[in-house]
């Protein structure tokens, strides 16, 4: 599925307008989880740009002519409520769901955000202490078995302080120390911790 033709298509798509055009972006989410190395479907892109920096009519424009289905109005309109806008496709079976940097902690994904190479594309994706953090924050059990997941397979090349910067800029240090404790036991009691974590939000 991380590359497959239809997500390389749209993330070739997506980072040639971004890089050209300057505008600070990061892929995030289901994508980013793939591409540090934990395997799940995902059937959207989930995207965090700089909107004060984006053409916002040029970028719908770009979109309209590789076969999305957008309609500038709505992605300004997501721009101002301070959400997300969904980007379908004509022909492929994902999704695009763009929002723009609303916080400190969206500045910093996208300041933070690095290159990274998936067969014939080259994209910017959040740190893995980022993406841990925010999975942390929205709180699913999907989010924390993400979590949990990036952090087990990541650790050799995570910082503890950078994780904990990231952690209170996001506000989640009390479950990233939760998570960093679990991250050793079994499975069975990893299971148990994303249950008692969902029952006490």
């Amino acid at each position: 599925m991380a590359d497959s033709p239809s997500v390389v298509t749209v993330l070739s798509v997506i980072a040639s307008y971004l890089d050209e055009a300057k505008v600070q972006y990061a892929v995030v989410g289901g994508i980013a989880v793939l591409v540090y190395g934990y395997p799940r479907v995902t059937q959207d892109i989930d995207l965090v740009v700089d909107q004060k920096v984006l053409d916002v009519p040029g970028f719908c424009n770009y979109l309209r002519r590789q076969q999305f289905l957008t309609d500038e109005r709505d992605l300004q309109s997501a721009f101002r409520e301070k959400s997300h806008a969904t980007i379908f496709h004509q022909a492929l079976s994902l999704r695009l769901d763009v929002k723009g940097v609303y916080s400190a902690a969206d500045r910093d994904t996208i300041e933070t955000a690095v290159p990274m190479r998936l067969s014939v594309v080259t994209f910017r994706v959040n740190t893995p202490d980022n993406l841990i953090c925010h999975k942390l924050q929205y709180g699913s059990a999907r989010d924390l078995e993400d979590a949990l997941a990036v952090y087990t397979r990541m650790k050799p090349r995570l910082r503890g302080e950078e994780l904990r910067r990231v952690a209170s800029l996001v506000g989640v240090q009390e479950a990233l120390e939760e998570l960093m404790n679990i991250a050793g036991k079994s499975v069975r009691g990893q299971q148990d911790w994303v249950r008692r974590h969902l029952q006490d939000s």
